[in-house]
């Protein structure tokens, strides 16, 4: 009878033995199916697209209207910059423009002054030629002296003579004319020219928000003086957050452009996101740093790679607000 009753107590230790192994196995089996449908990572940080506010023009910083962390709209006045050095190159260039425009006017006048002198010797060769044509009827007449028809015969070719001189100077001063007012137009090409750039100058004495967001990264104040494109501040969205994560170079075969994606962000451990593989970096993140490796010289060790991933986030709720460079864990299903 106790032998009968050790061997029940067997079989039924073997069987809970039996059961638990096979729980073990199938539930690793489980696990292990899982893990190769995903490939995951906690190197991912959450990022945006944002602008670096800089200034087309050199000079000393004359107020600022923003701090870090203020939400500034497009449009909103960020910076200014001393303008008189502009505001001079502006005045310079106008008074150059009315200076030509004068000169011109003034050819202009001479042209006209050289037209009024031909109209007058025509009207006195006109003149000289019906006191000709009258003297000379009466001479045959005899109804004049000899003296009073040669008188005005006389007045008749110094009347022609002047008309004809002043017809040919007439071409030579135009073109005189001509070639300086030709010079002078040039003139106002090139100043309007400078005109325009330095009227354009001073307009950038005044730096604006490019776009909605919010000031960070400022590192300008009253008194500076700024380089043409120097860096001055960043302005972030805050609205078109993703993820970008890091994984191996032996995982991101798998990945997939349209994979869906888990993301958990370290500030939020409770919430869980769903994600979406937007694209895939063309080269490793330390290709793209300041120094790249040179893994042809000197002496080698393999590193394996990471390979940024873009992972758009779909269902952010709106009460959670991201910040850039938040840590997060990404998992990417891959089949």
């Amino acid at each position: 009878m106790t032998n009968e009753k050790d061997t029940k107590s067997k079989k039924k230790i073997f069987i809970v033995i039996f059961i638990a192994t096979l729980t073990i196995l199938l539930s690793g089996y489980y696990i292990y199916q899982k893990n190769k449908s995903y490939v995951k990572t906690d190197n991912a940080y959450v990022k945006e697209d944002f602008t670096i506010v800089s200034s087309k023009i050199g000079g000393s910083v004359i107020a600022v209207h923003v701090k870090d962390n203020d939400f500034v709209k497009k449009g909103d006045l960020l910076l200014e910059i001393d303008p008189r050095d502009y505001e001079v190159k502006v005045e310079q260039a106008k008074v150059a423009l009315i200076e030509a425009r004068n000169r011109i006017d003034e050819l202009k006048t001479k042209t006209k002054e050289v037209d009024a002198l031909i109209s007058i010797r025509e009207a006195e060769y006109a003149k000289a030629e019906i006191d000709y044509n009258r003297a000379k009827r009466l001479y045959e007449k005899n109804l004049i002296s000899k003296d009073q028809y040669e008188k005005a015969e006389t007045y008749l070719k110094i009347a022609k003579g002047s008309l004809e001189n002043a017809l040919r100077q007439k071409d030579t001063i135009l073109a005189a004319i001509g070639k300086k007012i030709e010079g002078e137009e040039a003139i106002i090409k090139r100043n309007q020219k400078i005109l325009n750039e330095a009227s354009l100058y001073l307009g950038y004495s005044k730096v604006y928000a490019p776009q909605d967001g919010y000031i960070a990264k400022k590192n300008v104040e009253i008194g500076n003086v700024i380089s043409p494109g120097q860096p001055l501040m960043a302005l972030v969205p805050m609205k078109n957050f993703y993820i970008e994560a890091n994984f191996k170079e032996t995982e991101v075969g798998k990945i997939k452009p349209g994979n869906i994606a888990e993301i958990k962000i370290d500030i939020y451990p409770d919430l869980k996101l769903e994600g979406e593989v937007e694209s895939i970096s063309p080269g490793t993140g330390v290709i793209f740093s300041i120094l790249p490796p040179e893994n042809a010289t000197g002496n080698w060790i393999k590193v394996v790679q990471r390979i940024p991933v873009k992972i758009k986030i779909n269902n952010l709720p709106p009460d959670y607000q991201l910040r850039l460079g938040l840590s997060c864990e990404v998992k990417v299903k891959v089949k």
